[in-house]
Parts: C-alpha cells; sequence; structure tokens
C-alpha cells in the first residue's frame, strides 16, 4: 500500500569492543600469562620494548630464579603476592643493565576465577630511565674540571713543614701514594685523618678513581658490606679507586676479614685506615684481625694534635675562613690557652662562629666563646707571678720570732733572753728598737 511506511532499516549494532583490539593498539607494554605462568599474549608495544617476538615465544614460562634461561623471564616474574590474588608492582633493572638505569615498573593485576583460583595474571611495563648512549660515561669536561680543583684542596702543605718530623711525613705519605702502599693514619679525633687521605689519594697514580670514605663506627655493618661488596658497590667495579676506613677496628671481625682479603688482592684498592690507636694496638686487644697488621700496615703515621701545633694557627685560621686582618698576638693567646680537645674539627667551629660574631670587623677575643676566654684567664691567673720577699725581709721576719720566742720563754726577762740567743744583752736591746718589739705583746698599739 501506497500509504503504508517504509520498513525502517535496522540500525547497525554497537560492535562489541575486542580486548585483543585494544592492547594491539595501546603504546604500553602488555603482556599476559596463565596460572602456570606462561605467556599467553604480548602486544607489539611489549615486543617492541623486549625486542622479541611473541609468536616465538607463546607459551614460555617465566622463572623468578636468576639461573633461567634469560633475564628477561625473571625480570618479568610476578612476585608471590600476585598469585595470592594481590596486586603487585615491582621496580627491576632493564635486561642488560644490571643495575640500572633504566628500570623496569612492572605493574601486575591477578585474574581471579571462581573461588580463590587465580587463572593468569596481567602485567604492564613502564621504562624509568634511559640506557646511557655508548661511550656516555666518561664525564663532561666541567666535572673533570671540578675533581681537580677539588684535589688541589687537599695536598701534603696541610701537614706544613715547620718541624723535620712534618718535613719526613711529607715525604713519607709521597712515598706511600706513589706506590700505592696500604696506610694507617694515626691521631685523635679531628686531628685530619680524611683530608690527608684525600690527599694521598690525590698525589696518587689512581686519582681519577672513586675515593671512597665510610665511617666503620656511625654505619650498620650490612650497609657497608652492601657498599663494598652490593650491586654496583665498590668491589664490582672497573676501578676499585681508595678506600679510606675510619676505625675498623669497630667492624664485625667477618666482615673485616673479607675486607682485609679483597684489600690485599692485586685488584683491591688503595687501602688508607684511620685510627686512634696504632694497629699492633688494636691486634693485640682482639678489637681488629690479624690480617690488617700483617698485610695492610705497610706505613704508619702518627698525625699530632693541634695543642702540639699551636704555634701553626695562624696558617690554619687562614685555610679555615680569611678574615678581615689577620690576628693580633693577643687574640692568638687567647686560642692557645685552650686544649682543642676536638682539634681542627673544633678550631673550624669556634673559628667560623667568632666570624660571625664579628659582623666583618677585626676578630677580637670578645667574640670567642667563653669557655675559651676562661682557659685564658685561668692559666693567665695562675702564670701570673707572685712578688717574693726580698732577703732582708725574710731575715728580718726569723729574727723577730726567735727573739718573741725567746722573750716569751723567759717571761720578757731580756738578760735570759741574749743568753738563750747566745747575744749579748747591749745587743739584743739594740735589735728590739729597731725591729720595734714591744713586750709584752699586749702593750702593742
Amino acid at each position: 500500500m501506497a500509504n503504508e511506511p517504509a520498513n525502517p532499516e535496522p540500525s547497525p549494532k554497537p560492535r562489541a569492543s575486542n580486548w585483543r583490539t585494544l592492547f594491539r593498539r595501546s603504546q604500553t607494554a602488555i603482556f599476559v600469562l596463565n596460572g602456570q605462568r606462561r605467556l599467553r599474549y604480548a602486544n607489539p608495544a611489549w615486543e617492541t620494548l623486549t625486542g622479541m617476538s611473541f609468536a616465538k615465544l607463546r607459551g614460555t614460562r617465566f622463572s623468578a630464579t636468576r639461573t633461567s634461561a634469560s633475564p628477561l623471564w625473571a625480570t618479568l616474574a610476578p612476585p608471590p603476592e600476585v598469585w595470592r590474588g594481590e596486586s603487585g608492582r615491582v621496580r627491576r633493572p632493564a635486561p642488560g643493565a644490571e643495575h640500572g638505569p633504566p628500570w623496569w615498573d612492572v605493574s601486575y593485576l591477578p585474574l581471579r576465577g571462581r573461588g580463590d583460583r587465580i587463572l593468569g595474571a596481567i602485567g604492564s611495563i613502564a621504562v624509568i630511565g634511559r640506557m646511557p648512549p655508548r661511550g656516555a660515561a666518561k664525564l663532561p669536561a666541567i666535572f673533570e674540571t671540578l675533581r681537580h680543583q677539588r684535589a688541589r684542596d687537599f695536598t701534603f702543605d696541610l701537614l706544613g713543614d715547620s718541624t723535620p718530623v712534618l718535613r719526613r711525613l711529607q715525604s713519607q705519605l709521597r712515598w706511600a701514594a706513589d706506590h700505592r702502599a696500604p696506610t694507617w693514619l694515626i691521631g685523635e679525633a679531628g686531628t685530619g685523618k680524611e683530608s690527608l687521605a684525600r690527599a694521598l689519594h690525590g698525589a696518587g697514580p689512581g686519582r681519577d678513581a672513586r675515593f671512597v670514605a665510610v665511617e666503620c663506627a656511625d654505619l650498620q655493618p650490612y650497609l657497608i658490606e652492601g657498599l663494598l661488596f652490593g650491586k654496583g658497590g665498590l668491589a664490582t667495579g672497573r676501578s676499585a679507586g681508595t678506600l679510606h676506613l675510619k676505625n675498623p677496628a669497630q667492624l664485625p671481625r667477618d666482615l673485616q676479614t673479607r675486607i682485609a682479603a679483597w684489600c690485599a688482592s692485586p685488584a683491591g684498592p688503595h687501602l688508607i685506615a684511620g685510627s686512634p690507636v696504632p694497629v699492633a694496638e688494636s691486634v693485640a686487644s682482639g678489637a681488629l684481625v690479624p690480617a690488617f697488621q700483617t698485610d695492610l700496615a705497610t706505613l704508619e703515621v702518627r698525625i699530632p694534635p693541634l695543642r702540639e701545633r699551636l704555634a701553626e694557627l695562624p696558617r690554619f685560621l687562614a685555610r679555615i675562613a680569611p678574615a678581615p686582618t689577620a690576628p693580633d698576638e693577643n687574640l692568638l693567646r687567647v686560642l692557645r690557652a685552650y686544649s682543642w680537645p676536638g682539634n681542627f674539627h673544633e678550631l673550624a667551629s669556634v673559628w667560623h662562629d667568632a666570624l660571625r660574631r664579628a659582623a666583618g670587623a677585626p676578630v677580637q677575643p670578645a667574640h670567642l666563646p667563653r669557655f675559651v676566654r676562661e682557659c685564658f684567664l685561668i692559666e693567665s691567673s695562675a702564670a701570673t707571678p707572685r712578688p717574693s720577699p726580698g732577703l732582708d725581709a725574710v731575715l728580718e721576719s726569723v729574727e723577730r720570732r726567735m727573739i718573741l720566742r725567746a722573750l716569751d720563754e723567759t717571761k720578757g726577762h731580756q738578760t735570759d733572753s741574749a743568753a738563750k740567743l747566745g747575744i749579748f744583752r747591749t745587743r739584743l736591746a739594740r735589735r728590739i728598737e729597731a725591729l720595734g718589739i714591744v713586750w709584752p705583746p699586749e702593750a702593742a698599739p
């Protein structure tokens, strides 16, 4: 019939979204594992990132052990919590980058079945950092310049050469630097052992290698072991460089043994140890393993404390921080009166604080801390000589006491007193008058 409306064309049904299509178009690397940890799917972004074909790897089992055939399997293996039904995320070095960068942040979403059954897991990869281009490990010129400038700040001139002992120490340290000889710097805290260790490193043939200073008393042993022998540690590098151990007797003996064996090997670092006591004393007390004394104590250098080098105070202060004017003798006398138990560290702290108080003006004793000034006052008071009486005053005092004693024993009888003293009475009378002696004493004004 003409008036009958034409049958409307059926509207097209919306196409169901296909997860494979979505994953294929995604720029994120995505992969799917089944419950047996075998690869069931990987999108093109995954193939591009890994450089491997999914068609060839389909069915490969991803194992978390590093003994598997390829590091890729261990890198992408889900952590145990994923197979317990929990989502997870791990960061691991990319295959071929032992320590990173780059790293792969791999996120996992478990696929649950009926009950508590885990059918598999979906993983996605985010790349953190980029692999440096080959040959890019060389430091830029600016860093090389900074390294050489820092090396110039730490030289053997820190010791000075004002005495034959200091000149001898300089020659010993230069020899140790040239021959990479194991060296022990013996001195109190704050005497500059680390500064001299840096000078040894900068003067030796391995100056371009790493310098690592380890405070053995403040760090946990497992942190030190990881720093030296863990991934990327000093022992795993191409160039061991210089190792400065501060108070190695504070380490556990098993870690001491391991460090001593490494330092004594041809591939070991140039060992420079700092200690408040000699090596033999630490070994004798049982705090240090004997290997450090037999194999790693070629040279022992005692660093004198600051109280033995107070004559060099102007040079030390100029190095710490130059003042607007050179310190005068009055200020130096106050500084030299203090014993400086903290040595150069304490001197640097006091001097910086004095410069801040002076605010650009010449530093005066009033700008120094109270405990420094009080030491000077105490020393000055003890050192001030008391005037001693002359010989005549001493003799008169003795003569007066003897005459008074004789008069007291004879009840003031001058004849008997003169007999006791072994002199004539007339002489006793003259001495009583000359000395102004009055008898009885109560009659004295």
